[in-house]
Formats: structure tokens, C-alpha cells, sequence
């Protein structure tokens, strides 16, 4: 009778997250791809096909960003990558539940799992296998603390040196988590292998971005920050604090070990001085997983309060995406039809929309992006009078131009996440290079879908 009790509390343990994860397939499958996640998703599997990072495909991002899409990239030849995308974190939730199964509280499973598949599906549906969501669940199973043995433990530490070097900036959540644990743990050393072998496989396999984009990068790409919208991280950064004081006082170590997790993602996302709301998905993440830790504790009545206020902080992102009021599932059917009789195409802009996910929409009909970038990632930099982006912006634009895109679609918003003048004119910028201009002479508007200028070649 005992063991049947004890199958039946397991099959529910398990069912509960299952079920979650089908229904997320179910709700994701007809939402648009959000534009980071297909941009470095498609750069993936151009990646694979051989593509230089660096050179083939241009991004500010450390080559990591596209490493972590390849399973679904690899994928693309027999299920369409757009499927592929999807399934990729979802598959990747089941795994880290199964790695972190024995390591979590009998107690706490059923509710910690199902938290974890709700949050991934629900929580931030715009942001939906983002490189942050990524991170965050392959380093679910070493955040959870346990006296591991076997090859869990190098397992567990191999995913965990992935999602920590995804960005710098994640170590410092690695340093928090390791407060109080023992140094030199196996899992220890197998995630400090990882990140090793990473960063020598940077300069062996990668020597294009590091020693020739990466430069560049560092020179402009303080163009971006967005000092202005600093208070977006107040409220995941406080909640953060406060969860990790409340676990401190009740002396709950699975609770404390998710929300270092919190507050050093929230500091991670901090010092990145962006602010998109992206960037403080782990942080989020964390903090419900720790309240839900703390849910059979004492502290029970406090912990469900800050869930109620969790849920609120992260509720006006997730409604705004499912009520299209960015109206891009509006826009995306017209841009599509701009296409439709074209074999190539390129973008300009400032934003990785619309370049994507129009570029892998567009393949279903035969129209090829043939793009470097998902943006022109200069311009923001040389709208602030830096030379030498006003340089490579140029170059950009004349090698997508050379290559004869028959369509070009030109993102008039030139303030799309960006903080720069509102009298900036990118296109204008461009075509003051006589190069440029010359090949733009052989194209014309023929319309427009919002911001966005339609032009074709002659």
C-alpha cells in the first residue's frame, strides 16, 4: 500500500509539470517569434551550415548566444525551425525538472516543478526562449543546493558553465550561489571546466569575433544603454532583496540558494545598463521559485503576499504581448505579402525587428534574408557622433547592398530601444556615403506598413 502511495504521488509530481509543458507547445505554437530568439536561432543554424560569427553573421553578443540554439538549429532540416524554437525550452524545462528530481524536498516537488513549467510558459510570453530563459534553466539543477554523487554532478555542473558564461555578466550570480558551499565540489570543477574550455574555444574557434568584431563592439555599443529606464529594475531587484532576507531569517537552504540566484541575475541584468525587461527574466524566475520554496514554512502568509505582487509586477508584459499592442501580429501578414515576390531581401533599422522573425517566415515562400546583422547596431552609436560607427554602419549597408536584395525594408523608428535623438534620420546618415548612395539609386519606394518603408530594385 505504501509503495502504491508513493508511485501515485510521484506520477503527479510528474504529470502536473507534463501537462504544463504540452499546454505551453499548444499556446506558444501560433505566437509570433520574438525577434532576439529567431535572430540567433536563424545566425544558429547558418552557423552550422558554416557561416563565420564575426564576419557571415555580425552581433554584439559573444558567440555563446547562438551555441545555445543549435540543438533546435541542428533540427531545422527535418522540422521546421520555427517548431524547433519552441520546443527547445520546453524540452529543456523537462530536462533540468529530471536532473534537479532528487536534489528538491519531497515536500516541495510538486510544487517547485510546476512553478518552474508555469513560469517558463506563462510568465513572459514575449520574452519566450530568450537567451535569459536559457540561462536560467540550465542553471536550475546547480542553484538547487544538494550533496550530489555521480554523474549528475558533472552533468549538472556542465549545463550550469553553459547558462553562467551565456554573458559575463552571469558570474555574478555564479559567486553568490557558491556562498557557503563547498569549494572544489565535482559539479564545481566540471562547471569552472566548461567555462575554460569556452573561453579557450573563443580564441581557437572564434579568433574572426574576438579579435576583429569584439573591438568594435566594446567602441560603440554604449550606444545602447538606457540609463533613463533604470527604475524598470527597482521592482525585481527589491523583491529580490527581500525574498533573500526572508530565506536568510528561516533558514531554509533551498529557498536561500534560489534567491541568491534572484539577486545576482538582478544585478547581472542591472549593470548592463539596458534595462529591457528580458534581461530580469531569471530574476523573476528566482524569486517565485524561492517563495515557493518557503510556502510550507513559517513564513507561509508573507511569502504567498509577494507572490500576489510577483505576479502583478509581471502581469501588464505578459498582457500586452497577447493583446498585440505593439500590433506586430497585425504588421507581420503585410510585410510577408511586401514579399511575396521576391527571392532576396534586406533590412535597415536600428532593432532586430523586423529583420526577425519576418526573415524566417519569409523562407516559407522562397524570400532569403540576406543580411549580416538583424540590425544595423551602429547606428545608434554614430547617431551619437562617434566616426568610426558612422564608418562600419556604412560598410554594413553597402554589403547587404551588393548583393542586390530585391526588396529592402527600411525601420523608419529609429528610437526602437534605442535613446537617441528624435530628428536622427539613419537612411539620411547612410546614404551620405557616395557608395551607398550610388546603390541606392537603383531602388524605390512602393509602399509602406507602419514605420517600416517598402522599397524594391529596379
Amino acid at each position: 500500500m505504501a509503495a502504491r502511495t508513493m508511485i501515485r504521488g510521484n506520477s503527479m509530481q510528474i504529470l502536473i509539470p507534463t501537462l504544463l509543458l504540452c499546454m505551453g507547445l499548444f499556446i506558444h505554437s501560433s505566437s509570433l517569434l520574438n525577434h532576439d530568439v529567431a535572430w540567433f536561432a536563424w545566425g544558429s543554424r547558418e552557423w552550422l551550415h558554416g557561416a563565420v560569427i564575426g564576419k557571415d553573421i555580425t552581433d554584439p553578443n559573444f558567440p555563446l548566444a547562438f551555441i545555445i540554439y543549435a540543438p533546435a538549429a541542428a533540427l531545422a532540416g527535418t522540422i521546421p525551425l520555427e517548431l524547433t524554437i519552441r520546443l527547445w525550452p520546453l524540452v529543456l524545462t523537462a530536462f533540468a525538472i529530471a536532473l534537479a528530481w532528487q536534489d528538491v524536498p519531497e515536500r516541495s516537488r510538486i510544487l517547485i516543478f510546476a512553478v518552474l513549467a508555469a513560469f517558463v510558459v506563462f510568465a513572459w510570453p514575449r520574452e519566450f526562449a530568450q537567451r535569459e530563459q536559457i540561462a536560467m534553466l540550465l542553471v536550475f539543477p546547480y542553484v538547487i543546493p544538494a550533496d550530489r554523487r555521480g554523474w549528475s554532478e558533472i552533468v549538472i555542473g556542465a549545463f550550469g558553465g553553459i547558462g553562467f558564461a551565456i554573458k559575463p555578466y552571469f558570474l555574478i550570480a555564479w559567486l553568490l550561489i557558491e556562498i557557503g558551499r563547498r569549494p572544489l565540489r565535482l559539479e564545481q570543477i566540471s562547471l569552472m571546466s566548461i567555462g575554460a574550455l569556452y573561453a579557450t574555444s573563443l580564441i581557437v574557434f572564434f579568433p574572426t569575433f574576438i579579435f576583429e568584431m569584439l573591438p568594435e563592439t566594446l567602441e560603440v555599443y554604449g550606444a545602447f544603454n538606457r540609463i533613463e529606464s533604470a527604475s524598470f529594475a527597482f521592482l525585481p531587484l527589491a523583491l529580490a532583496i527581500i525574498v533573500l532576507i526572508l530565506a536568510i531569517a528561516e533558514k531554509d537552504r533551498l529557498a536561500k540558494g534560489l534567491a541568491l540566484a534572484a539577486f545576482g541575475f538582478g544585478v547581472a541584468g542591472a549593470l548592463q545598463l539596458k534595462f529591457y525587461p528580458y534581461q530580469f527574466v531569471p530574476t523573476w524566475g528566482f524569486i517565485m521559485l524561492a517563495l515557493t520554496a518557503m510556502i510550507p514554512s513559517r513564513s507561509r502568509a508573507i511569502a504567498v503576499s509577494i507572490v500576489f505582487v510577483a505576479i502583478m509586477g509581471q502581469a501588464r508584459p505578459a498582457w500586452a504581448w497577447w493583446h498585440d499592442e505593439d500590433n506586430r501580429g497585425a504588421t507581420q501578414p503585410l510585410l510577408l505579402q511586401a514579399l511575396r515576390d521576391a527571392r532576396t531581401f534586406a533590412v535597415v533599422g536600428v532593432h532586430p525587428y523586423p529583420a526577425f522573425p519576418t526573415a524566417i517566415d519569409a523562407e516559407k515562400m522562397g524570400a532569403r534574408f540576406i543580411g549580416t546583422a538583424s540590425s544595423n547596431w551602429f547606428l545608434p552609436a554614430a547617431a551619437k557622433g562617434n566616426e568610426r560607427a558612422i564608418v562600419l554602419a556604412r560598410q554594413q549597408m553597402l554589403i547587404d547592398l551588393r548583393q542586390r536584395p530585391d526588396v529592402v525594408l527600411v525601420d523608419t523608428n529609429w528610437r526602437r530601444h534605442t535613446e537617441i535623438s528624435r530628428t536622427f534620420d539613419g537612411l539620411q546618415l547612410l546614404l551620405a556615403d557616395p557608395d551607398v548612395g550610388r546603390e541606392w539609386t537603383r531602388y524605390r519606394q512602393f509602399g509602406s506598413v507602419g514605420s517600416i518603408k517598402l522599397y524594391h530594385r529596379r
